[in-house]
């Protein structure tokens, strides 16, 4: 009828459920449904009070894709009324469909209005008729139900006659009394099968209810005719002349009751009852101890003693949901409310209850309840609500949102924080399309392929672009997405969003400080090394380098000793780095070498770079060359052997005094006038004043300390104080010494010479004042190796491309010899270059430690090299657990895993099947990853030492370039780690990594 009216070659009238549309009347389309995704109807129910029409669904960006327009049944014209239920719920349409593009008259959609009309009458008219059966089905059920009921539960019913004493029992009455139905009973010999402790109050409740009509309700114990007890519970109440009532066996009722109350205490609820009408009330013992009372504490027992406790602010809403309950509003009475503990503070309760018994007029008797202490659930909920408000303050402060795509719908989800970043209001309409339209021309295409790429292969992405806000701002933004999978397919992709605009400004303030921080080291005399906190030396400058012949390749990125740091010297070092963590200012003397060999003697300070919170980033040190100063002190040692000839020349003073306590001069030379200003005669003997008395009072007691340790230790000293000349001022003196021992071994003598080294302090005090500027140039030097990679890389790309135009415009000068040279040499630069930069990398990129999970890497990896894996015929056992987690850098760990699993198919052994172990062991707060392979193995012995060193190979592997272990190595080290091999030849190799919990 439908067709006709609108002139359509199909009608339908459907319903729509949660997945599909059902046609329950189809004209001119033999299909009975449709997924709802497709159907047209699921829109127009969208607007239940509106016809909903498409007179072209091709032009429609709605439907010109949709499957039912594109294919079979062809529906480009569609007018659908939707069936609204007399509820006012759509329920689906009454719709004309046709191949055609069509537009109807207001007649014609008012013709279908009258007909979905009837429709839904009629729908109604036959769901009247479902109704009415279903209730006269369920009276019958109930019926039937009434008579089961009554045999399960054992309840029967009787009557007495007032007047002739006579009673009639149903024959479940009989059976509880176990008498065979044909017995003639009278009230006298019913009321005698009643224990004897019961048959007084029996007989009183029906005398009662004759005289006064008061019905009765009572459990009694009863003696069965074969002489059993049972309970039974008999009711009873006055119809007219006769009594009638209930008789029910409640014997296990009575047994499941104290069952009931094993199970109370067990799950240690409180439990109340309620008297509704009287207000009657009973509590538990567990009802009183939740708020810390015991029920005699409690007494006189009452609804008003929940009225004293219950908190003020949840007494109104108790007494709104109990009377809901009460009304038959609710099925239960439920709430959560705070009641006062005996100690003052407030307890979590979770009150339920329910009236179970009524009157006879139909008002609530007796309800029943528990109460529940969930003070431990809501303090969880209020951490919970505070984790959510902090986390949410955290993404306001680092300008970070999430965000979410459904892949299957595209429907798109922002956080409050993405959308102050694209600066719209919270109910922008957004969607793939307009979202990725917000980034800047440029960075699009890198987006879309990013998204692409992680639905496609499953794998998360992380980029950096710029982006334009709706307010026409240009910021920096970095987007991180993760693929959400179910049955094996992206699902969904959820990540972050965050505004990096500060963050990337000040990486380009950094670049411009760098060319000033670089000026700066190159105008420097002294030499200056920068070292991080494992001990990598990350940056050097140009006068260490002249001064130690060294290159800066052969320097940067190594670790302790440095090439120009001999052995012998390390101890004293390891003392002065120590001094520097502590916080001591210190400058010592070193023997260097040079690259030749030839050794000098430098004067270095160490210094320390640390962070806002006082964490050291980097070391560095100032190294002077102080080779001058140390000829000079030669030749005063020089000078001393010549001393009976020389003494009163050299620019010192020489003496010998009594081991005393008052070091009593014997001898001083004439030396000692220019430096203290006193003569010589008015110190020896102690004659004037003693010399010890010039000595600084600051200075003294590490002098004598000095003396004491080294007669003690190696019979000699020698020590730097501040000696006080005649006239009031302080000079810098330099004192060496030794004892002078009689036959016996006993010291009596300390014979010495003492020099004034004013001049040199003043020259050290200098150097202080170059250390303060040193230590402003350090945070100048973070990134100087990315610089000289970078202009090195340049550099050579620029001659490998001048090779290739000189080939393109004079292909003749190929086969020179020379051209052959110059092209190998380029290459072997070029990949050098690339190789000393992913160095650097592993040097200078370090980041905060992150906790991993190691299954994940290893599983990525072993998936990125299925291929390779198979064609290799290797087989990898993975038994790496998912608990297990490091600390670490992701992109480090990635690449130690990668190249482990690399060297296992590198160096498999032909004559056998290949495998690959990988195990872990955890051990206090380190985790030990195992990669146990049975290839070709290493010689040790043979290669131990030099293991991990770079562009070091111990196999004619074509892809062997010595570059893999040296990096992974470095990558451990780098986050903490350590890493160690056992290995034997044709065997296998086992390396052994140690991360960090």
């Amino acid at each position: 009828m439908a067709s006709r009216v609108c002139e359509t070659k199909i009608s339908l009238i459907s319903l729509i459920t949660e997945d599909k549309q059902w046609f329950l009347s189809h004209h001119g389309l033999e299909a009975r449904e449709t997924p709802k995704e497709y159907a047209f109807c699921a829109h127009a129910i969208n607007t239940p009070n509106e016809p909903f029409i498409i007179e072209d669904a091709r032009k429609d960006r709605r439907f010109h894709d949709n499957p039912l327009t594109a294919g079979p049944p062809d529906v480009i014209f569609y007018a659908g009324i939707p069936l609204v239920s007399s509820s006012g719920y759509p329920l689906g349409t009454l719709c004309a469909i046709d191949d055609r593009p069509k537009k109807l008259s207001d007649n014609q959609i008012a013709e279908l209005k009258k007909l979905a009309k009837l429709c839904v009458e009629l729908f109604e008219k036959r769901k009247n008729e479902f109704k009415n059966n279903a209730l006269l089905a369920e009276l019958n059920d109930k019926n039937e139900l009434l008579k089961e009921t009554q045999d399960i539960h054992q309840i029967g019913n009787w009557e007495l006659d007032i007047h002739s004493n006579q009673v009639k029992w149903s024959d479940q009455v009989y059976e509880i009394h176990e008498v065979d139905i044909a017995l003639d009973i009278n009230k006298l010999t019913g009321i005698n099968f009643y224990h004897p402790d019961y048959r007084d109050k029996i007989s009183r409740a029906i005398e009662n209810c004759i005289l006064n009509g008061q019905p009765f309700d009572m459990e009694c114990l009863l003696i069965t005719a074969k002489r059993n007890q049972k309970w039974v519970r008999a009711t009873g109440r006055k119809v007219n002349q006769k009594l009638v009532g209930s008789f029910q066996d409640i014997t296990e009722i009575k047994s499941s009751n104290y069952k009931q109350k094993l199970i109370l205490e067990g799950t240690n609820v409180g439990t109340w009852e309620w008297n509704v009408q009287t207000g009657e009330t009973i509590y538990n013992d567990r009802w009183a101890e939740i708020v810390g009372y015991t029920l005699e504490e409690l007494a006189p027992i009452s609804i008003e003693r929940w009225i004293e406790l219950v908190h003020p602010d949840d007494l109104e809403e108790s007494e709104k949901r109990l009377n809901a309950c009460i009304e038959g509003k609710s099925e239960f009475y439920e709430l959560e409310a705070r009641m006062k503990h005996k100690d003052g503070y407030w307890v979590w309760v979770y009150d339920r209850g329910k009236v179970l018994e009524w009157t006879e007029d139909g008002k609530p008797l007796w309800m029943y309840g528990t109460h529940q202490d969930i003070s431990g659930r809501k303090r969880a909920e209020e951490e919970i609500k505070r984790t959510n408000l902090l986390l949410e303050a955290a993404q306001q402060i680092a300008k970070m949102g999430a965000w979410e795509i459904d892949t299957v719908t595209n429907a798109t989800f922002w956080t409050e924080e993405v959308y102050k970043i694209h600066e719209v209001d919270s109910d922008f309409d957004h969607n793939m399309t307009n979202a990725i339209d917000f980034f800047h021309p440029d960075y699009r295409p890198i987006l879309t392929e990013a998204i692409s790429n992680s639905i496609l292969n499953q794998i998360p992405f992380d980029v950096k672009c710029k982006f334009i806000t709706a307010k026409n701002d240009l910021r920096w933004v970095r987007s991180s997405g993760y693929p959400i999978l179910k049955e094996g397919k992206v699902v969904k992709l959820i990540g972050m969003f965050r505004d990096i605009t500060e963050e990337e400004d000040a990486k380009e303030a950094i670049i411009r400080e760098q060319a000033f921080s670089k000026q700066l080291l190159e105008n420097m005399a002294d030499g200056f090394s920068v070292v991080d906190t494992y001990g990598k030396q990350i940056g050097v400058n140009k006068a260490l380098l002249e001064m130690t012949g060294f290159s800066e390749e052969e320097l940067i990125g190594q670790t302790a000793p440095y090439p120009y740091w001999p052995a012998e010297e390390m101890d004293k070092i390891g003392v002065a780095f120590r001094q520097a963590l502590a916080g001591v200012k210190n400058s010592f003397e070193l023997i260097l070498q040079k690259k030749n060999g030839q050794r000098f003697p430098a004067l270095v300070s160490l210094g320390i770079l640390k962070d806002e919170n006082g964490k050291p980033i980097s070391y560095f040190a100032n190294i002077k060359d102080i080779s001058y100063f140390k000829e000079a002190e030669m030749a005063i040692i020089q000078s001393k052997e010549q001393y009976q000839s020389l003494v009163q020349n050299i620019p010192g003073i020489t003496y010998r005094c009594k081991n005393d306590k008052d070091w009593t001069n014997l001898y001083i030379s004439n030396q000692v006038d220019s430096i203290t200003g006193y003569h010589a005669e008015e110190l020896i003997g102690n004659a004037k004043i003693s010399y010890g008395m010039l000595i600084h009072p600051d200075d003294q007691e590490k002098v004598a300390e000095v003396v004491s340790t080294g007669l003690a230790n190696n019979n000699s000293w020698e020590m730097e104080y501040r000696i006080q000349h005649k006239d009031g001022f302080y000079r810098w003196a330099y004192e060496k010494g030794t004892g002078v021992k009689n036959k016996q071994g006993e010291i009596i003598y300390l014979d010495g010479f003492v020099l004034d080294i004013t001049d040199r302090k003043k020259d050290e005090e200098e150097i202080k004042s170059l250390l303060i500027i040193t230590r402003e140039q350090n945070n100048r030097l973070k990134n100087f190796a990315h610089i000289v990679s970078h202009n090195l890389r340049s550099h050579s790309s620029g001659i490998y491309g001048l090779l290739e135009l000189l080939h393109f415009e004079k292909p003749e000068f190929a086969d020179f010899e020379i051209i052959k040279l110059l092209k190998s040499g380029t290459e072997s630069l070029k990949k050098t270059v690339e190789d000393l930069t992913e160095i650097v990398k592993v040097n200078l990129n370090m980041e905060e430690l992150q906790e991993i999970q190691l299954v994940d890497i290893i599983c990525k990896n072993i998936n990125s090299m299925s291929s390779q894996i198979s064609i290799e015929k290797i087989k990898i056992i993975n038994e790496v657990s998912e608990k297990v987690k490091v600390k670490g850098v992701a992109a480090y760990i990635d690449s130690i895993v990668l190249n482990m699993i690399t060297n296992a198919i590198k160096y498999k052994s032909e004559s056998r099947d290949a495998t690959l172990r990988i195990f872990c062991e955890e051990e206090y707060s380190f985790v030990h990853l195992y990669f146990q392979d049975n290839g070709l193995g290493i010689d040790l012995k043979k290669h131990g030492d030099k293991l991990f060193g770079l562009y070091k190979t111990f196999h004619n592997h074509h892809d062997s370039r010595g570059l893999g272990l040296f990096m992974t190595k470095n990558q451990v080290e780098s986050i903490g780690g350590k890493i160690s091999v056992e290995s034997e030849v044709n065997i296998g190799t086992t390396f052994k990594i140690t991360f960090k919990k």
